[in-house]
């Protein structure tokens, strides 16, 4: 009996940068694929890395250097659309999230419809990100309160960090942060 194996078409469209707010679905794929690009371009490296699995995790990635014994915890946030912010969440200008050992990175994949191009990806310490995005946050409540007349309610804030910031902090390809930081004995 022969097989003929054709390539078959997608069962969902993907279009992650049409500035439309996409479904969950979408969301889920385009975090996913961020996750498993960092995770691929540590082990591109040498350094071993692991996506991290299940509804309350606490890393995106873990990493991990088998000489010095040290761990790090890798946040991956994700865009297609080098217009949108990557939405941090209220976590990560929290001053508990300081630790040496959290990265995060910030990752822009290309237009999947796109035939060209490369993920971009912004390597910052958790202590980087907490000041940034909280310098951030705090110019965004001061403009709202100049233009309302109220104070900002931090309860209904995005904390996010632009394309523009991200490249501003050259930050950009930086993984000798995590590379250093695992060496470490």
């Amino acid at each position: 009996m022969k097989m003929t194996v054709s390539n078959p078409e997608p069962l969902v469209e993907h279009n992650f940068s049409n500035g439309v707010r996409g479904s969950q679905q979408q969301k889920y794929f385009l975090n996913i694929a961020g996750e498993f690009y960092v995770a691929a371009e540590l082990n591109r490296r040498g350094i071993y890395a692991s996506v991290t699995y299940g509804a309350a995790k606490n890393a995106d990635v873990l990493a991990f250097d088998q000489e010095s014994r040290q761990t790090a915890v890798i946040e991956v946030k994700t865009t297609a659309s080098p217009n949108k912010k990557w939405v941090t969440g209220q976590h990560s200008i929290n001053e508990s999230n300081k630790h040496s050992h959290t990265f995060w990175v910030l990752t822009l994949l290309p237009d999947v419809k796109e035939t060209q191009g490369s993920p971009r990806f912004f390597v910052f310490t958790s202590k980087e990100l907490v000041e940034k995005v909280s310098e951030s946050h705090r110019l965004y409540s001061e403009g709202y309160q100049k233009k309302h007349g109220v104070p900002f309610e931090d309860s209904k804030g995005v904390y996010s960090l632009s394309l523009e910031e991200a490249e501003s902090m050259d930050a950009e390809g930086k993984w000798a942060k995590i590379q250093e930081w695992l060496a470490q004995k």
